[in-house]
């Protein structure tokens, strides 16, 4: 898992913003909260 980890690791830089806003949305929605979900929205825009 770490060398895995490794490897991904630059990928992950270069392609940050998309995935944080990717996690950030899944995570809000697996919380599945309207309020957070309004909040992740408000903040991606």
């Amino acid at each position: 898992m770490r060398a895995r980890g490794q490897q991904l690791a630059p990928l992950a830089r270069e392609r940050i913003p998309g995935l944080v806003e990717q996690l950030v949305d899944m995570g809000l929605q697996a919380l599945g909260g309207a309020g957070y979900g309004g909040v992740g929205k408000k903040v991606s825009q």
